[in-house]
Parts: structure tokens; C-alpha cells; sequence
């Protein structure tokens, strides 16, 4: 966002701000390095915010829109497959040391669909961390992992490429919007999610 803003106004008062400057016009000039890094970086744990936001700002909107909705669900499921065939069994030996685990039993309070809007709907949780929770768990089915993450993360992305559009041009009035969209959807995410736990709670009394 600041490297938009002081990419427009020309200020070059700092060396970190002349970095966040250059790292814009990098991607502004090379889009194939934006459209790598939303492919790939999310799943090694890169916040996916301030590429949306710097989508936003250095294409188009309609067009941005669509590069990121196909970057997301590409992203899904290749953070899918990495985390269950790679990182998963990786971080077992390494932590277990081949040793045999005694396999836990089905939750049956949660089916599969139902696990993934629970975890989708934890406040607060980083991307990456929903996706390898999601991954793992046995319970869920890849095809339920794939359209519930992937309308919700695309629901979140919009207000952040929204964002870098109208810091881009200048309509501050459509970003302080966005702003507030995006808290809208983080407080209903949060009453959301209390709202399951406390059904959960209540299930089990």
C-alpha cells in the first residue's frame, strides 16, 4: 500500500521508502513476477494481502479480478497437494520419528463441509494455516475444501485489490469503503465463528 502511495508522489526521502517504491515498479513492470508470486508464495507462508493489494494496484480492476481469482484456486490446490504428500509426512518423521501413531477417531459432530467453514471462519488465522489444517484432516474432502476456500478467500481478496485500485487512482472515499467492508467481513467472520463454538458446546452437553 505504501509503496503504491509513494511510487505516485515521487518521494524518495528514505532508503526504505525507495525500496517499497522500486519493489512496485518491479511488479508493475513485470507482471509475470505478480502472477508467480500469488501462484506460489502463499503456501510457504508469504502474506497474501499486500499482493492483492499490489494486484490491485498495478492492473486493471475487472482484469485484475480475474488474474486473482485464478491465482487463488491454482494456489489452493497446489498448497493442497504440497502440504498432504510433502510437508505433512516431512514434519511427522521429523517430529515422530517413524514411530507408529495411534490413528484418533472420526469426529462425527463434524462432516466434512462443516469442518471447512470452521476452520474458513476462525478470525485471525493466516492463510497458509487454514489450508495445511484443511489438508490434513481426514475428515475433509478435497472437492468441499476446494469451493468453500475458495469463495471465501476470493470474497476476502476483493476488498484488498479493490484497496490498491482506488490507492492507485486516488479515490480515497472508495478505499476507506473497502476498509470498512473488509472489517465488516472480519467481525462476521468472528461472530461466526463463536457463534459454531458455542453450538459445538452445546452439542456436547
Amino acid at each position: 500500500m505504501f509503496a503504491v502511495y509513494l511510487s505516485r508522489t515521487g518521494s524518495s526521502s528514505s532508503t526504505f521508502r525507495d525500496c517499497l517504491a522500486a519493489f512496485y515498479g518491479f511488479a508493475k513492470q513485470r507482471p509475470w513476477f505478480l502472477v508467480l508470486s500469488l501462484l506460489f508464495l502463499p503456501t510457504f507462508g508469504v502474506p497474501i494481502a499486500p499482493l492483492l493489494i499490489l494486484a490491485g494496484s498495478c492492473w486493471n480492476l475487472e482484469v485484475a479480478l480475474k488474474i486473482v481469482f485464478v491465482c487463488i484456486g491454482f494456489n489452493l490446490v497446489f498448497s493442497y497437494f504440497f502440504y498432504k504428500r510433502c510437508l505433512n509426512r516431512f514434519l511427522m518423521k521429523l517430529i515422530f520419528h517413524n514411530k507408529q501413531i495411534r490413528q484418533p477417531r472420526p469426529n462425527t459432530r463434524f462432516n466434512s463441509l462443516r469442518w471447512c467453514l470452521l476452520i474458513q471462519l476462525i478470525p485471525h488465522l493466516p492463510y497458509s494455516v487454514q489450508c495445511y489444517i484443511l489438508a490434513t484432516l481426514k475428515e475433509v474432502r478435497f472437492c468441499h475444501y476446494l469451493a468453500v476456500s475458495w469463495l471465501v478467500q476470493f470474497i476476502w481478496a476483493i476488498g484488498f485489490v479493490c484497496g490498491g485500485r482506488a490507492i492507485y487512482t486516488g479515490h480515497f472515499g472508495l478505499t476507506i469503503f473497502c476498509v470498512f467492508l473488509v472489517v465488516v467481513y472480519t467481525l462476521y467472520r468472528c461472530f461466526a465463528h463463536y457463534r459454531t463454538q458455542g453450538r459445538g458446546n452445546n452439542v456436547e452437553e
